[in-house]
């Protein structure tokens, strides 16, 4: 069992989380804050985010323009996002596949909800 000391710092957790990431991939942390906190934490936030490093940013357009297409987590003055490369026409190509899933979703849910209306026999 875990303890709070061992589990991954919320933010990056949730980052991870909503990127869909494997729990073994270690991927960069970039990150902004106006103090030393992420300076002092960084091996600690390397081993229990899993990631394979930690890059501090001095100034906050560095910092937006290097993070311009990945999701940021805020923690009061501290700023985190995990760097990803994205094959984008792998992305689009799923996309595209999970549209056309819900397009069928939706007409069978329409087309049986109509039925149950009507009362139309199969």
């Amino acid at each position: 069992m875990r303890t709070s000391s061992q589990s991954c710092p919320r933010p990056a957790c949730r980052l991870r989380a909503e990127m869909k990431l494997q729990p073994a991939k270690r991927v960069p942390l970039l990150t902004f804050s106006q103090d030393d906190f992420v300076t002092e934490a960084a091996p600690l936030l390397r081993a229990l985010a899993k990631l394979s490093e930690v890059e501090l940013f001095a100034d906050d357009a560095a910092f937006i323009a290097a993070t311009a297409a990945a999701p940021v987590a805020v923690q009061g003055g501290l700023r985190l996002a995990l760097y990803v490369e994205v094959d984008v026409a792998a992305e689009s190509a799923r996309l595209a596949k999970e549209i056309a899933r819900l397009e069928g979703e939706i007409a069978r849910n329409i087309y049986d909800a109509l039925h149950l209306i009507v009362e139309i026999p199969r």
